[in-house]
């Protein structure tokens, strides 16, 4: 009812605020950690579309994206849910403090969207998914990858290595696996799909 009337405005899930309230990253961190349970609030860090969405503003995701080092009950993904746990080693150097809230760093943001970590929809790696496959999600998440390539000026091969060297366990396939990210991340720096 105080959306319809131009009250409040939604912010993510539940979280609202008034009108032409400026949502910063920090009030954005703060509205998507605030859906978390406390032991996540505090031991986990913001992750892939939450963290892209936290660096960048826009459209909220769907679903709160979270990457814990620690073993947390999942929850059920068959129920509505506002967050989802992702289990990934998390370095130090990875994640930054955005206000109280833990999120991951820009560069690690783009190597998850990359590989699927925090994505809705389609979580394989990008270049283990066809070009031409466009749903929703996967239009979002390039169109999210490509703004924050050109919002840190990492080119594609720098970003494609940190890629292969986080994905890959065999120091020989490294190679390989760099350039078919480069590959994939041309395509994806090339262009900027129209998302709404």
């Amino acid at each position: 009812m105080l959306e319809s009337q131009g009250v409040l405005h939604r912010v993510i899930a539940d979280v609202w605020v008034p009108r032409g309230a400026c949502t910063p990253p920090v009030a954005r961190a703060e509205a998507a950690a605030s859906l978390l349970n406390h032991v996540l609030r505090a031991h986990g860090t913001l992750c892939g579309e939450t963290a892209a969405w936290v660096h960048l503003g826009g459209r909220a995701p769907a679903r709160v994206h979270v990457t814990t080092d620690g073993l947390f009950r999942r929850p059920n993904l068959s129920e509505p849910t506002l967050w989802q746990i992702h289990q990934v080693p998390l370095p130090r150097q990875a994640h930054t403090r955005v206000g109280t809230v833990s999120v991951t760093t820009l560069e690690r943001t783009m190597e998850d969207l990359f590989l699927g970590v925090g994505v809705s929809g389609c979580s394989v790696a990008l270049d283990a998914v066809k070009q031409t496959h466009e749903d929703e999600p996967m239009r979002r998440r390039r169109h999210l990858l490509h703004v924050l390539l050109e919002r840190t000026g990492m080119n594609t091969t720098d970003l494609a290595h940190r890629v292969a060297a986080r994905s890959v366990r065999s120091e020989h396939r490294l190679p390989q696996r760099a350039q078919r990210a480069e590959e994939t991340l041309s395509y994806v720096s090339r262009r900027l799909p129209t998302v709404r």
